[in-house]
C-alpha cells in the first residue's frame, strides 16, 4: 500500500468522530438555550407563590357582600350603605 494514499478505514473513523463532536456540541448548545429560556420564563412570571391575594378583600381587610353591607374583621361591627 502506498503511504501517500489515505486509509479509507481511518478516514471513515475520523469523519465519524468529527460528526460525533458536532452532534455533542449542538446538543449541549440546545440544552444551554433551554436552560436560558427557563430562566427567562421564571423571571417573567408575576410574583412568587407565597404572596397571593384573595379576591373580594380590600386593603383594610373588610369584605363586601354585594348587598351594601360590609363587615370589618376583628370588630364584628356591620355598617349599612354603599361600599
Amino acid at each position: 500500500m502506498n503511504s501517500r494514499q489515505p486509509n479509507p478505514v481511518v478516514a471513515a473513523a475520523a469523519a465519524r468522530n468529527r460528526g460525533r463532536v458536532r452532534l455533542r456540541t449542538v446538543t449541549a448548545m440546545i440544552g444551554a438555550a433551554g436552560l436560558a429560556m427557563a430562566g427567562v420564563v421564571t423571571c417573567a412570571l408575576p410574583g412568587s407563590s407565597h404572596t397571593s391575594t384573595a379576591s373580594g378583600t380590600t386593603s383594610t381587610g373588610s369584605t363586601s357582600s354585594g348587598s351594601g353591607v360590609s363587615s370589618a374583621q376583628g370588630g364584628g361591627q356591620t355598617t349599612s350603605g354603599a361600599s
